[in-house]
């Protein structure tokens, strides 16, 4: 069980980390879409990447925790789209490390409160 707790709390420290970077990510092409007077249209469109970051930098902090939490692998999957968006690539393989972290089935039993 100690195995566990541990691979799910560098799990979520790998989340929280991928989480900033896609928050820093976004607000760096959401300030420069800004600036540029052609693009300042599309700098909405960095609004949801900035909520997923939010949301990716919550769960990662609580898996940091040790605390379970059921949408963890959701938050993961949103931030994975979310940085290939906007082509954050350390992030990118952050999330896939933390995906295949969180579908083991031990781990799985513990975030879902079953173990």
């Amino acid at each position: 069980m100690e195995r566990v707790r541990r691979e799910y709390k560098n799990t979520g420290n790998m989340m929280l980390a991928a989480g900033i970077m896609n928050l820093l990510s976004a607000v760096g092409w959401g300030l420069g879409m800004i600036f540029t007077l052609f693009f300042a249209c599309l700098s909405v469109f960095y609004i949801i990447p900035f909520v997923i970051a939010i949301f990716e930098i919550i769960c990662g902090s609580t898996a940091a925790a040790e605390r379970p939490s059921s949408n963890i692998k959701l938050v993961a999957i949103l931030g994975l789209i979310s940085a290939g968006l906007m082509g954050n690539v350390v992030s990118i393989i952050l999330e896939i490390l933390v995906l295949v972290n969180l579908s083991r089935p031990e781990v799985e039993d513990f975030y879902m409160g079953r173990g």
